[in-house]
C-alpha cells in the first residue's frame, strides 16, 4: 500500500513539473542566442538591445502591411510618426492633420529637407497637385523665398496655362547676370523707381565696377512708352521705323539743332564748313562760285538720316539752324543777309551777286573771320537783291 502511495506521488510531482515546463516555454522570453535575421523569433517582438531583422513587412497601430510595405502606419490621436532630435531642437511629423509631412527645427543652417539624387532624368523633388485651387510648392519666408542653384540650369517652368505669377509690393521679378562676381546686366519686371512711379519693365548694363548703369531702357513707365539711355546710342533700329505720333528732339539750346545727312568725304571737311560735291559726290570745301555747292557740314545734328561713321562721311544739314564759318570778304554781315561761298574755302561771306546761297543769317559779324549762326536754306541769290 505504501509503495502504491509512493509511486501515485511522484507521478503527480512530475506531472506538475512537467506541466509548469510547459507554461514557462509558453509565457516565457529570451533574448535570442544568436544574431537576428536567423536568432529572431515569432512573438513578441524582440525588445532587447541585439540587432534585429524581420522578414515580412510591420504593421503598427493595427495597419496592414501585407507584402506591399515594409511599414505601413495608422495614425494615431496626433500623427503617425514622430522624431525629435533634442541637439538641434528638430522635430519631424509625419501624417498630421493638417500637413504629410511637418517638420520644425531651429538650428542655424539646418536643411529641413535635404534630397540628393544621382539617377538620370531623377528628380530630387516631385512634387503633384491635380487640384487647380491648390499648390504644387508653398514657401513662405521673412527673408529669401527660395535659393536655386544649377550648373546647367537654374529653374525650367512649363505650364500649359500660366508659367510664372509673383505678386509684390515693390519688385516683382529680378533676372541679374554676374561674372567673375560683379553685375553685369540686370532686368526688372514690374517695379517701381526712385520716385515710386511704377515701371512695367527695366533692362540695364552696367560698367566694370558692377554699380553704375552704363545703359538702360525702360518700357510701360507712368508716362513714357520707352525711355532709354545708352553709352553710345540710345537706341539702334535695323529696319524701317513708323511714328503716328509727333516727333520731338531736344538738346542744348532751343531751336539750335538741325537735320542733317551723311555723305562721304573726298577731303576733310569739318562743322561749319561750306561744302560743294566732286563729280562722285563726295564732300570738299566749296569755294567762290561754285556750281555743286550744297550747304552747311552741321556741327551737332538732332537727327542723321544716316551713319556718317559707316560712310567716312560728314553731315550735311538739310533744314534748320547750324552753325557756318564766314569772313568779312564782302564786308559786315547783318542777320537776314544771304550767305554764299568765299573766296576762302569752305568760309562763307554776304551775298551780293548772283550765286548759290547756303542760308540766311541770324547774327551780325563784324569781324575779319569767324562763325554765325544761320538758318538753312539752299538757293538761289538774284544780282538785285543785295543792292
Amino acid at each position: 500500500m505504501k509503495k502504491t502511495f509512493f509511486v501515485l506521488n511522484f507521478v503527480i510531482i512530475a506531472s506538475v513539473i512537467a506541466s509548469l515546463s510547459v507554461l514557462n516555454s509558453v509565457f516565457a522570453w529570451t533574448e535570442p542566442a544568436s544574431a537576428p535575421p536567423s536568432g529572431n523569433v515569432d512573438a513578441p517582438i524582440n525588445v532587447g538591445s541585439k540587432l534585429q531583422s524581420k522578414a515580412g513587412g510591420l504593421g503598427l497601430n493595427g495597419a496592414d502591411a501585407s507584402n506591399k510595405h515594409g511599414l505601413s502606419v495608422n495614425t494615431g490621436t496626433e500623427t503617425a510618426i514622430q522624431t525629435y532630435n533634442a541637439s538641434n531642437s528638430a522635430e519631424v511629423v509625419i501624417n498630421k492633420s493638417t500637413a504629410g509631412v511637418n517638420i520644425n527645427a531651429t538650428k542655424k543652417s539646418y536643411n529641413g529637407v535635404y534630397s540628393w539624387i544621382g539617377g538620370a532624368d531623377s528628380n530630387a523633388a516631385y512634387l503633384v497637385n491635380t487640384d487647380l485651387s491648390g499648390r504644387g510648392l508653398y514657401a513662405l519666408s521673412e527673408g529669401v523665398g527660395g535659393i536655386i542653384t544649377g550648373d546647367e540650369m537654374g529653374l525650367l517652368v512649363t505650364s500649359a496655362n500660366t508659367g510664372l505669377k509673383t505678386t509684390s509690393e515693390k519688385i516683382g521679378l529680378i533676372s541679374q547676370l554676374e561674372k567673375n562676381s560683379a553685375k553685369v546686366s540686370e532686368t526688372k519686371l514690374n517695379f517701381s523707381d526712385a520716385n515710386n512711379n511704377p515701371v512695367g519693365a527695366g533692362v540695364y548694363s552696367y560698367k566694370t565696377d558692377g554699380t553704375t548703369t552704363n545703359s538702360y531702357a525702360e518700357l510701360g513707365r507712368t508716362d513714357i512708352g520707352i525711355k532709354a539711355q545708352g553709352n553710345q546710342y540710345a537706341g539702334y533700329f535695323e529696319g524701317p521705323v513708323y511714328m503716328s505720333g509727333t516727333l520731338t528732339l531736344g538738346k542744348g539750346c532751343n531751336g539750335c539743332k538741325d537735320l542733317a545727312e551723311a555723305m562721304t568725304m573726298a577731303e576733310r571737311v569739318e562743322a561749319g564748313d561750306i561744302v560743294a560735291v566732286d563729280a562722285a559726290m563726295r564732300l570738299v570745301r566749296a569755294a567762290k562760285r561754285d556750281k555743286t555747292v550744297i550747304g552747311v557740314v552741321s556741327t551737332e545734328p538732332a537727327m542723321t538720316l544716316n551713319s556718317a561713321a559707316e560712310i567716312n562721311g560728314a553731315p550735311v544739314a538739310l533744314s534748320g539752324i547750324v552753325t557756318v564759318k564766314v569772313t568779312n570778304e564782302n564786308g559786315a554781315i547783318r542777320a537776314g543777309d544771304f550767305i554764299t561761298a568765299s573766296s576762302i574755302v569752305g568760309f562763307g561771306m554776304k551775298a551780293t551777286e548772283a550765286g548759290t546761297v547756303v542760308g540766311k543769317a541770324l547774327e551780325n559779324f563784324n569781324g575779319r573771320q569767324g562763325t554765325i549762326k544761320i538758318f538753312v536754306d539752299l538757293g538761289w541769290f538774284g544780282a538785285d537783291c543785295g543792292k
